[in-house]
């Protein structure tokens, strides 16, 4: 979350990418500028996606813990000479409007989908998750197999982490709710102060970037989309579907020091170091086409270790584009498409 308040407990929410939006409604204060994107609704409720580039496949980067568009605007940027990368708000976050409970990745996964068509955004897609977002773009893929042509789990959530890491990870999440409510109540009041918010991972983010994120900080918002997702988190692990991913294309970067991110917070960060590399095997284990990669650095891997982040995703590029895949939806299979090239050209 970036902010002076967090303590034991809350730092443990950055491993499934926590923070979404609820029901209701909240005026975007005039400080947090206009997006970059586009606003597009999205089943009564507005999504800000935001693409760069051109080719095919389409990158769609989903984001971990307390992040949005803004947090992987310098990898997109990296990346946009390479094909079209998009990056998107859900719902509660950013410049997106709150949407419908439960926040669980099978509503966060239908409503991309239904941003993406609703922008014409065509297949193949390369999904990016990142932490939670490793959840989300899992389900995706398997509601919508026909559209994906690869996945880059980026030091992703294991749908078993929950009962395998020790125990005090799964009751920092829980204890979560009230807490973030009773923020967002500060917030409202007028009680959250610049500076009681931190740059984070924007020291290394244009200026413009690093006074958005801390606007938006001194609203309501996050902090109630934040216990939102949180409430549906346990739930999200379970939708995970189980199984093989085949020989999908698929890059896991994983973070050799994940916990390293949490140092500080009274955790013993060596098992769950353990644990937590054990699950990323097991992450690279679901395809027959998977590559494993590694950062020596921690678990916030978009400003602890952002040029990692560009290399697992052109290593996905180049698996997809080397990889055809049937798409029902086509009708043809397409794949090997040059850079520069878009399935609407």
């Amino acid at each position: 979350m970036h902010v002076t308040w967090i303590t034991r407990s809350a730092i443990a929410i950055s491993l499934i990418g926590i923070l979404t939006g609820v029901a209701g409604a909240f005026r975007q204060p005039p400080d947090v500028g206009a997006p970059p994107g586009r606003l597009i609704a999205v089943n009564g409720h507005r999504l800000h996606l935001y693409c760069l580039g051109k080719g095919s496949p389409t990158v769609v980067i989903d984001g971990g813990a307390g992040t949005w568009s803004i947090f992987y605007s310098h990898v997109q940027k990296a990346l946009a000479g390479d094909t079209q990368v998009c990056t998107y708000d859900r719902a509660g976050l950013g410049w997106s409007d709150p949407g419908p409970a439960p926040r669980t990745s099978s509503t966060m996964a239908e409503e991309l989908h239904q941003l993406l068509h609703a922008a014409g955004v065509a297949p193949p897609l390369l999904l990016v998750g990142h932490s939670l977002g490793g959840y989300n773009v899992r389900v995706y893929q398997a509601r919508y197999p026909e559209e994906v042509g690869g996945l880059v789990l980026v030091d992703a959530a294991h749908e078993q982490q929950w009962e395998r890491l020790p125990p005090e990870w799964a009751e920092g999440v829980k204890a979560q709710v009230g807490m973030l409510r009773s923020r967002a109540e500060m917030a409202r009041q007028g009680k959250v102060t610049e500076a009681d918010v931190r740059p984070g991972a924007f020291t290394n983010h244009a200026p413009e970037w690093r006074q958005v994120h801390v606007a938006a900080q001194l609203t309501p918002k996050p902090y109630l989309g934040t216990a939102a997702e949180n409430e549906g988190a346990f739930e999200s692990a379970r939708q995970v579907p189980r199984g093989s991913l085949g020989d999908l294309p698929l890059v896991v970067l994983t973070a050799r020091r994940s916990f390293e991110a949490f140092a500080g917070a009274g955790f013993d960060i060596e098992p769950a170091n353990r644990i937590w590399l054990e699950l990323q095997r097991e992450l690279a284990a679901l395809s027959s086409a998977a590559v494993q990669l590694f950062s020596d650095r921690n678990h916030a891997l978009h400003s602890s270790d952002p040029p990692a982040i560009v290399a697992a995703i052109r290593k996905g590029i180049a698996m997809v584009r080397e990889a055809p895949l049937r798409s029902p939806v086509l009708g043809r299979t397409y794949a090997a498409l040059p850079p520069g090239v878009g399935m609407h050209d």
